[in-house]
């Protein structure tokens, strides 16, 4: 029994002890939370505060890098579309300054065959026109026929040559020629030199009257040849004159003109 009593007492005391104890946390509690609230107020505001400062942040972030994305992309789109449009113009000029100098030289150079071609047919009418002048100091026509050039210098040149020829032939029958108290009516000219009659063959003036085209050294080379043996010549007309029919009348044979001339 008296053990009872005295857990009895033992639990008490104890129990009071914690009771007062409590009691006293109780009252602390009670008095620490009045003051606390209005420090949590103030401190509630402030986070409050930062959180809607840090928000902002973080969106005013997230709108600039996505509008400088933005802004990125459209400059790459407009540097695509420009390096195209920029390439496509080079092209397209480059195109245009490649043809453009293609034509220039296609121009020059036909200029420069124009003005060679103008200058060739300057210096071959120039040509053209000195031969002219030669061939008519020469007394000789334009031969539009198929010889070349060469054969037609060498004809000119064969041409004075005979003229030569013909000029010196021609003085030195004159040299023969001269008669005194002559007269010559069958197909002969007769000139006046100093009172005195003299004249020229048929075959000499015939010679004298030909073009130059068909002049030739053979009619040049008869007349010496005729200076050279007048005596075979004179027997021609004795034989004409014995021959002839002695009922009929004698015709008047006309003598040699080349032997006329030597007489």
């Amino acid at each position: 029994m008296g053990s009872r009593w005295l857990l009895r007492s033992i639990i008490c005391l104890k129990g009071a002890k914690h009771s007062k104890s409590n009691r006293g946390n109780v009252q602390s509690e009670t008095s620490n939370r009045v003051k606390p609230i209005e420090s949590s107020s103030a401190s509630t505001t402030l986070t409050v505060e930062t959180a809607v400062i840090r928000i902002q942040k973080a969106f005013r972030a997230y709108k600039a890098r996505k509008r400088l994305s933005s802004l990125k992309s459209a400059r790459r789109f407009n540097s695509l579309i420009q390096g195209h449009i920029v390439r496509n113009q080079t092209s397209t000029a480059l195109n245009v300054m490649h043809a453009w100098s293609d034509i220039q030289s296609q121009i020059r150079a036909r200029r420069l065959y124009m003005v060679t071609q103008g200058r060739l047919q300057h210096k071959r009418l120039e040509n053209r026109m000195k031969l002219e002048v030669k061939l008519q100091e020469l007394d000789v026509e334009w031969c539009g026929g198929s010889e070349t050039m060469e054969e037609i210098l060498a004809r000119i040149q064969q041409r004075e040559e005979a003229t030569v020829k013909r000029e010196r032939a021609m003085a030195y029958a004159f040299s023969h020629q001269w008669r005194a108290n002559a007269t010559q009516y069958l197909g002969q000219a007769s000139f006046n030199l100093d009172k005195e009659n003299w004249g020229w063959s048929w075959k000499e003036r015939w010679i004298a009257a030909r073009p130059w085209e068909i002049r030739t050294q053979a009619h040049v080379t008869k007349p010496i040849k005729s200076v050279t043996k007048p005596e075979k010549l004179a027997p021609n007309v004795i034989t004409k004159k014995t021959f002839a029919k002695p009922g009929l009348r004698k015709q008047q044979i006309p003598k040699n003109p080349v032997a006329d001339d030597f007489d």
